[in-house]
């Protein structure tokens, strides 16, 4: 193997032996692999590689600062996948609800929802003093740019949480500390799983006070990783993820360089000009006075007839460029999965564009968000319920309830269609009025009728009281009659019938 750049590079591409004969007898085609060249060289999963070099990681991260279409396209896509909030929701394992009918499942949440509460607390207020949402749009970026990203969680003392639960195994996370891939130095992948095990990073500076050392060994418990993952294509490439900005950066450079130099050499010509002077005359001094007028006016008086100026236009057409970096553009959208409407607004109306984007919500969006919430599910979350019960991370898959990230939707239709969508909902009896409410996004609206409806309900409730106890009553009074009781109201009557005064 060679690595002189960090790059893997096979000893020798395998050679294909393809013996073939047709005859009478035999009319099959024999594909064999010569078994010298079957496989690659040996190489050991202590030591693994890079798909891309520091010097190629360097010049995706120039690409993502200096390139505007690139920092857009990134920010955008990083936009769409995680919205604008971190939430989370507490649910069943997949093994309790196995088998059961779909209110079933909604009592069961409800009832977990209510005996967990306090997680529920103790997570959120995690989440915010941990700045996840701010961290994780951070994690999202370096991904795109580098192909990986990692997150070092920085924990509290075991035993010493500040809520109900102490964190008695991992220890309370405290904060999520940003980690730049150019200073990874090794990465620790299990030998007999290939489970990713952690990072030798190096801070640049001494760890603490009182020591010189500057490297330390994160383990996999206190990190969030996330990888554009490269499969192992090549070998021993486990956990290296590949950059997708690499892909784009030829045509980013090429931006750089028309924006650079090919625009300002055109404003320039169309500044100054160029063309050609012929005096009519071999004397010094007339080429220099007719030189010197031309520096400072446009138009010049003269007494030379035989004075000849012509322009000559060698300029290119500017829309030539244009066109470039448009076509620049476009390619870049489509290599990182942006929907070209979102770039550049006329490529289509807005029919065609609408149903683009919905493609893009179902494809890229979706496949992006799983990616992440399957990524925080695991080195996020996981280690939190591990403490909340006090049981090993492995074991976290057999408790009763998992912590999985959601994400809002996102929906780029118009107002108008929205609402033509939720009264056809309302009017089939699918929506209720408070579902149209939030629907249409509206929490105001959602709260009031909500509370409206609150208040309605108590006084149905007060009402059939009401007219349970009538009908209670009225059915004592028939049964009195039947045996021959007096009334209770007419007893009562002649009690309470108040004595006559003596007269005076």
């Amino acid at each position: 193997m060679s690595s002189k750049d960090g790059t893997f590079i096979p000893d020798e591409e395998p050679k294909e032996v393809i013996p073939v004969k047709f005859n009478d007898r035999d009319d099959k085609i024999y594909h064999r692999i010569d078994a010298a060249n079957r496989a690659l060289s040996a190489a050991a999963i202590k030591n693994v590689r890079n798909m891309n070099t520091a010097e190629q990681m360097k010049d995706c991260a120039e690409a993502y600062a200096n390139n505007g279409m690139v920092r857009t396209i990134v920010d955008k896509n990083n936009w769409f996948i995680q919205g604008p909030n971190s939430d989370f929701i507490i649910k069943p394992n997949k093994e309790l609800i196995e088998g059961l009918t779909d209110e079933e499942v909604t009592d069961l949440e409800k009832k977990l929802q209510d005996k967990y509460k306090e997680l529920r607390i103790d997570t959120i207020r995690i989440n915010r003093r941990c700045q996840l949402h701010d961290r994780t749009n951070k994690l999202l970026t370096h991904r795109q740019v580098f192909g990986q990203a990692y997150l070092e969680i920085a924990r509290n003392k075991i035993g010493l949480g500040t809520g109900r639960n102490k964190f008695p195994r991992y220890g309370e996370p405290l904060a999520l500390k940003i980690l730049n891939p150019l200073r990874i130095e090794d990465k620790f992948v299990n030998t007999d799983d290939f489970e990713f095990e952690g990072i030798l990073y190096n801070y640049g500076v001494n760890i603490s006070p009182n020591s010189n050392i500057k490297k330390k060994r994160i383990k996999a418990i206190n990190l969030i990783p996330n990888w554009y993952d490269d499969a192992n294509i090549f070998d021993n490439t486990y956990y290296s993820g590949m950059s997708p900005v690499w892909t784009i950066l030829s045509a980013s450079q090429i931006i750089e360089v028309i924006l650079d130099e090919n625009v300002p050499e055109f404003v320039k010509a169309i500044a100054e000009g160029i063309g050609a002077i012929y005096t009519g005359t071999n004397k010094e001094s007339v080429t220099k006075q007719i030189k010197e007028a031309l520096k400072h006016s446009t138009f010049f008086l003269h007494n030379q007839k035989d004075l000849d100026i012509k322009e000559i236009n060698i300029a290119r057409d500017p829309q030539e460029i244009v066109g470039l970096l448009k076509m620049l553009g476009q390619y870049m959208c489509q290599s990182l999965g942006l929907p070209l409407f979102l770039m550049y607004e006329d490529t289509a109306n807005f029919a065609t564009a609408n149903q683009v984007m919905q493609a893009y919500k179902v494809t890229t969006i979706l496949r992006e968000r799983q990616a992440l919430a399957n990524t925080l599910e695991r080195y996020w979350y996981d280690p939190i319920l591990a403490d909340w019960f006090n049981c090993d991370i492995k074991d976290v898959i057999t408790q009763e309830i998992r912590i999985v990230p959601v994400f809002e939707d996102i929906n780029f239709e118009t107002n108008l269609d929205i609402i033509t969508g939720v009264e056809k909902l309302l009017n089939m009896d699918v929506y209720n009025r408070v579902d149209c409410a939030k629907a249409i996004n509206n929490k105001e609206v959602a709260n009031r009728l909500i509370l409206e409806g609150a208040i309605t309900k108590d006084q149905e409730e007060a009402d059939i009281k009401l007219e349970q106890a009538r009908l209670a009553t009225e059915g004592q009074a028939k049964t009195n009659e039947q045996i021959g009781k007096p009334q209770p109201q007419t007893a009562n009557a002649t009690n309470n019938k108040p004595k006559q005064q003596p007269s005076k």
